[in-house]
């Protein structure tokens, strides 16, 4: 039986398929960074905090290429590492005083519907405003996250948030629904916001 040669609208399609995939499995592997464990600890709930670019901190360890992320009582973690953001393999773990580790299910069906145990996952700038205010009228200043300040002669700031180097997220002991709304982050001290703003200081 003799093959069906290709119409040219076929092979163009063909070649345009192929190449839409390549790019896109080229885009993958340029933005994929180095998976994560989270070892948590066990019977904690509250914010978890993860600092990035902190100068003297010890650099996150990693086993055959998957960074550990052992996050203390505190709920804050510091590392001398610096956050990447793309797209990667998270997994978490409980581990108790043992050193016993079980594995935070992604998600657990309750009667009211589907539940999970990581809320609000989101990395953000740090906020250094208050630096703002030290300068004076004309002066500017660029922070080792790449955060710009300058103070006009105006009084207002023009602030543009450096690098994304704080990462938070809520861990509740208990599976909570995933509309779940955590209490207010004690330690909310960021900005998203990566465009610049003119901000007037109050005295």
């Amino acid at each position: 039986m003799a093959r069906r040669k290709l119409k040219r609208i076929e092979i163009v399609i063909l070649v345009g398929f192929i190449s839409s995939a390549l790019t896109l499995i080229g885009f993958w592997w340029n933005n994929k960074e180095a998976n994560r464990d989270f070892y948590l600890p066990k019977g904690y709930e509250g914010w978890i905090m993860i600092n990035y670019g902190v100068a003297g901190a010890d650099p996150l360890p990693e086993i055959e290429g998957v960074q550990q992320l052992r996050v203390p009582e505190s709920g804050i973690l510091n590392t001398s590492t610096t956050l990447e953001i793309g797209w990667r393999r998270d997994q978490f773990f409980w581990i108790d005083e043992s050193g016993n580790q079980v594995p935070v299910p992604n998600m657990v069906e309750l009667e009211e519907g589907m539940g999970i145990h990581i809320h609000q996952h989101q990395y953000l700038s740090r906020n250094f405003m208050k630096v703002g205010g030290l300068l004076g009228p004309g002066e500017d200043t660029t922070l080792y996250d790449g955060t710009e300040i300058e103070k006009m002669t105006s009084g207002y700031v023009n602030y543009r948030p450096g690098q994304k180097t704080l990462e938070y997220f809520y861990l509740s002991e208990d599976p909570l629904s995933i509309t779940f709304n955590p209490p207010e982050n004690p330690r909310s001290e960021a900005l998203e916001s990566v465009e610049s703003r003119e901000i007037k200081l109050e005295e």
